[in-house]
């Protein structure tokens, strides 16, 4: 009967990981707009904001809304993404057992090494607490702690791992059709999205958004086959 119940209780909890892991990450990318207009500048290139203008918006009135409660958030949302990876590892793994292991294997690393990279600027936010007084010094110190060098350089590199394991999970519910092939196609054309225009949040939050549409279906079929 335990096991039941701890068996029960994990698809459960896989189930919600699959939306609440987009939705998570959806609102991390919405928060980052001023305003709506913001949203539809779409680039397809990403270009880093100067260290003056990274240390503007973080002394700034508008930091806690447009930086450090959009990347608490998306800190929040490493949980039900490593989830989301060992849980359609387990779907996977009956027709494609080598694929579910490598995808899996690589999202929960992945999550890992994003996990610190979220951490490594919220932990840079503190610099905007500095006097006034002390802002040309503060730049120096924010542009030497942003520059993609040491840890910073290795987990940033090492975090593109999740969403590549992702990635691989969605070929292989896509080639084995264990769930709908409309919903591996967008699961995986999402994460495309959000890899290949890695931090542009609108192309991002569109990617977010095509997981999202693709999971609930899956989830909700979970549930249904829980009760």
């Amino acid at each position: 009967m335990r096991k039941q119940k701890a068996d029960l209780l994990l698809e459960y909890l896989g189930a919600s990981s699959l939306l609440l892991f987009p939705v998570m990450m959806m609102l991390a990318f919405a928060m980052h707009f001023k305003d709506l207009a913001d949203f539809f500048v779409f680039e397809l290139k990403y270009v880093p904001n100067s260290t003056e203008s990274f240390m503007a918006t973080l002394s700034g009135p508008n930091k806690n809304r447009l930086f450090v409660i959009p990347h608490i958030v998306g800190y929040m949302g490493m949980p039900f993404m490593a989830a989301t990876g060992m849980y359609l590892g387990k779907i996977l793994y009956p027709k494609k057992p080598l694929l579910a292991i490598i995808g899996s294997s690589m999202t929960v690393t992945g999550v890992f090494f994003l996990s610190g990279v979220f951490a490594a600027w919220l932990s840079f936010a503190a610099v905007g607490n500095v006097p006034v007084a002390s802002t040309e010094n503060a730049i120096t110190v924010l542009r030497e702690l942003t520059k993609m060098q040491g840890p910073l350089l290795l987990m940033t590199t090492l975090s593109v791992l999740s969403i590549s394991g992702l990635i691989i999970l969605g070929t292989g519910l896509l080639i084995s059709r264990i769930i709908p092939t409309w919903s591996a196609a967008l699961f995986l054309l999402g994460n495309i999205f959000i890899i290949t225009f890695m931090d542009l949040d609108n192309w991002m939050f569109i990617g977010a958004l095509l997981i999202l549409i693709a999971m609930l279906p899956v989830s909700i079929k979970i549930y249904k086959n829980q009760r």
